[in-house]
């Protein structure tokens, strides 16, 4: 083998350490860059979060107004679980449970001593008073990932006030 040829296949391609320092930039720029794409998203979630928020209270307001939601037939409509009177026409409630954006949305009634009842409660026979449901509800998001995909849980209730406070980012703390 010439010189030539021995030069021209050793300049084909990168060395191993090219290829190494090469792989290294990408790894930093990557890294440095994941981060602001998370935080990103969590911001995205949380907006999406509050919007939907505010779309369950209007939804709630109009069903409250219905004459067919009025289960003690006393004039004055109840409010309604999501998927049951709320946000019926989305394929992201199942169960009472909205899922959006990162986030899960529940709404609680209250039975006759003012606790909350879910969906699921109701359906295994622990009913909301149509009195107080007439009056009252309230709705959580919270994010499915805490940390990941959303860095607060929210509150809404019959008033419209969307209230926020930080999720739990520990997996033994329960859901809201």
């Amino acid at each position: 083998m010439n010189a030539s040829a021995l030069e021209r296949s050793t300049r084909a391609g990168f060395t191993l350490v090219e290829t190494a320092v090469a792989i290294s930039i990408l790894a930093l720029l990557a890294a440095s860059v994941l981060p602001s794409v998370v935080q990103a998203r969590m911001r995205a979630n949380e907006v999406t979060a509050v919007e939907t928020l505010r779309t369950i209270y209007l939804e709630e307001l109009q069903l409250g107004l219905l004459p067919a939601r009025d289960a003690d037939r006393d004039g004055k409509g109840e409010y309604g679980y999501l998927g049951g009177g709320v946000m019926n026409n989305l394929s992201e409630v199942h169960d009472g449970v909205l899922e959006r954006g990162g986030y899960s949305f529940e709404v609680w009634l209250p039975d006759a001593r003012g606790q909350g009842v879910t969906w699921d409660d109701a359906r295994s026979g622990r009913k909301p008073d149509p009195n107080r449901a007439e009056l009252y509800w309230y709705c959580y998001a919270w994010p499915k990932r805490p940390g990941f995909t959303g860095r607060s849980v929210y509150f809404i209730n019959e008033d419209g006030e969307v209230l926020r406070r930080p999720a739990r980012v520990s997996s033994t703390e329960p859901a809201p």
